[in-house]
């Protein structure tokens, strides 16, 4: 089952299963035991990606494990 997490103007994320706000970092730990999520904006608009890798250089560049190489960011971008 997914989990549907709605992002409101005011960019707080709430989980519609826990009727909870939630953060990028409770949202990264949801995905570590394997629950599925979808986002999406207050206009319905289906925002997960964005919202993914907003975590991922989040929780990467906090722990300064992110040393990917310049063409390969610029070769994502322009996909």
């Amino acid at each position: 089952m997914t989990r549907l997490i709605k992002r409101y103007d005011n960019r707080k994320l709430y989980d519609t299963q826990t009727s909870k706000t939630v953060t990028l970092s409770e949202m990264a730990e949801m995905i570590r035991q394997n629950d599925e999520v979808q986002v999406i904006d207050s206009e319905g608009k289906d925002i997960t990606n964005k919202v993914l890798a907003q975590i991922f250089f989040q929780e990467n560049l906090e722990t300064k494990q992110l040393f990917l190489n310049k063409f390969f960011l610029q070769g994502l971008i322009q996909e």
